[in-house]
């Protein structure tokens, strides 16, 4: 039956990251044990070359971790066995420590007033850090107001989330947002800022209507328009300098786009070959009542 000089049963092992450790399971017994070392159950020479994590297996029944890091932690054990029940083992946990790590899902955050908002940090530590939130350097008032709500999530063996949900905000809530984690191994940080979206509306552009005016006689040319009148040979009825044909047409060009312009001259030349057609059929039957 296989044996060991030291105690059988568990040991416990806290150690800072970086430092060296050295679990031995000196077994003895006839014939001479072979002895196996596992890590979570699982066969370290499985793993290239004798290596695990930083860890090698050394003369003498020796597992040795080197320069361990969070990684290197959990149930390790030895079993040794030579044919003869029961077989010998020795169990070890190894707890590896280190000093918070803060980090932000998001440096940066926009949201509007009325609405609400949900901030995150992520933090790893071993032993688990005391985590909070302050606002501009000044603690929230959790318990004194419903407007802050916070939830810490287990993400693993040594990483925690922390979540501040802020209610309802209003312009008092914008700023910047801190995110702290210790242990007594040490402290860390870190800052985002809480911003306000503002909706930005485009300007409606409307184009004034366009319009026109039905010839009227008489009529008189109205100010700052601009008209067409088209002078008749008066007969004798007809009092000197009237106008008995006359259009106007009231426009304003300052707010008037190019194709308004166009359409402007089109009417005005229109205008002009009908004054035209009609002085040139008064002539002919002017000059046919002459003969």
């Amino acid at each position: 039956m296989p044996g060991c000089s030291d105690n059988y049963g568990e040991t416990n092992f806290v150690l800072p990251e970086g430092e060296t450790v050295d679990l031995t399971c000196n077994a003895t017994g006839v014939p001479i044990p072979v002895v196996t070392w596992y890590k979570q159950f699982k066969p370290i020479k499985d793993y290239t070359d004798g290596y695990f994590a930083g860890g090698r297996i050394l003369p003498g029944e020796t597992l040795r971790l080197k320069n361990v890091s969070r990684f290197c932690g959990g149930r390790y054990e030895c079993i040794a066995e030579n044919g003869v029940p029961p077989n010998a083992t020795k169990v070890f946990h190894i707890t590896v420590e280190f000093p918070p790590e803060v980090s932000l899902t998001n440096k940066r955050l926009g949201q509007s007033v009325g609405r609400e908002t949900l901030l995150e940090c992520r933090v790893a530590a071993s032993p688990h850090a005391n985590i909070y939130w302050t606002r501009e350097r000044q603690d929230l008032p959790l318990h004194k107001t419903n407007k802050y709500v916070t939830n810490v999530y287990n993400d693993g063996e040594h990483e925690k989330t922390l979540s501040l949900n802020i209610i309802d905000i209003t312009k008092e809530d914008f700023g910047s947002y801190t995110c702290h984690a210790s242990n007594r191994l040490g402290q860390d940080s870190e800052t985002m800022f809480l911003y306000e979206n503002i909706k930005v509306t485009e300007p409606t552009v409307t184009t004034p209507p366009y319009r026109t005016h039905q010839p009227v006689r008489p009529v008189s040319p109205p100010r700052d328009s601009s008209f067409v009148n088209t002078p008749h040979y008066h007969s004798g009825n007809d009092q000197p300098g009237q106008y008995s044909e006359s259009v106007y047409y009231n426009y304003n060009s300052k707010n008037s786009s190019p194709e308004q312009l166009v359409a402007h001259a089109r009417m005005l030349m229109g205008m002009l070959l009908i004054w035209i057609l009609k002085q040139i059929q008064t002539l002919q039957n002017h000059f046919f009542e002459i003969k």
